[in-house]
């Protein structure tokens, strides 16, 4: 989805010499078709802001990727439409959001994905969802807009355009158990943590057997996971210094390298990350399988 979309921005770009403004009027209203227009996109939009930033098509340092989720709310004069965040904030309307992503979080331009659930019958109408689009046109020159569908509500999404307004479709495909595991291992990289990749690979799988984690949830967990290692840090060195101290006092005794080998296989970066994957605090992120947890909007 995020290769698709950049490189048609790219080329369309370069053919007709577009201003950034210029790019985002023209460029279409993306409708995301997926399993499930639940399934969080959070890591693919980072992904998508950060090749945006790079091409100077959003601005650095003031770009934001942001999912919202159709809700309503009854009120006395009828269904009132709007819009919540996996927060919880509920904000009735698209104009509302757009203030609150230009006065709250001082962002200029923003990637935003719609998802339209079919759970609404507010939304789920010809009216209701052609006054989201009118609205989103008003703040194209910021934005670029995924409408996330599923099978079961596609059809009327698409016909709610009705030729009026310009939309292209693209597939998103969330990313793999195995997918997730390489992601993990490439944040290690990138951040030089030196660890035994078969051994960790071979960690998440087991763990993966019988859990799921989506994009959102792997992404938080990482970020949890380098924030633990860094403020233990003085922890594994006290250890280490404690383990030497030991083996240099003890130095009779240097045909008992097991006892040295599981001290170390403990203090290394390795056994850290395993004894963080074990924790309850990763298993926050790690729902079991039949897990039917979901968010579910505002009512």
């Amino acid at each position: 989805m995020k290769k698709q979309i950049l490189k048609e921005l790219l080329r369309t770009a370069e053919k007709y010499r577009f201003s950034s403004a210029d790019l985002l009027r023209a460029a279409p209203i993306w409708l995301v078709e997926t399993q499930d227009s639940m399934d969080s996109l959070y890591q693919e939009m980072e992904s998508l802001v950060r090749g945006l930033v790079e091409r100077n098509i959003f601005r650095k340092g003031a770009s934001t990727a942001l999912e919202l989720y159709s809700a309503f709310r009854q009120t006395e004069s009828g269904i009132e439409l709007g819009f919540q965040n996996p927060q919880g904030i509920y904000l009735p309307g698209y104009d509302q959001w757009m203030e609150y992503i230009s006065e709250k979080l001082g962002a200029s331009n923003a990637l935003i994905a719609l998802h339209i659930r079919d759970t609404d019958p507010a939304v789920l109408n010809m009216d209701g969802l052609r006054r989201i689009w009118r609205c989103m046109s008003a703040y194209k020159a910021h934005c670029l807009t995924l409408t996330i569908v599923d099978e079961d509500n596609e059809d009327i999404v698409e016909k709610s355009f009705a030729g009026t307004y310009f939309c292209r479709k693209v597939r998103y495909v969330p990313m793999t158990k195995e997918g997730m595991i390489q992601y993990f291992l490439t944040v290690m990289d990138q951040y030089k943590i030196d660890v035994d990749k078969d051994v960790v690979r071979s960690s998440l799988k087991d763990i993966l057997k019988d859990r799921s984690c989506s994009q959102k949830e792997v992404s938080v967990l990482i970020q949890n996971l380098l924030w633990y290692l860094a403020v233990n840090e003085d922890d594994k060195n006290a250890d280490g210094r404690a383990a030497e101290s030991k083996t240099s006092e003890g130095g009779q005794h240097e045909n008992r390298p097991s006892g040295n080998k599981k001290m170390e296989m403990e203090t290394d970066e390795t056994g850290r990350i395993l004894a963080f994957l074990r924790s309850e605090e990763a298993r926050r992120y790690l729902r079991p399988v039949e897990s039917g947890e979901r968010i579910m909007g505002f009512r």
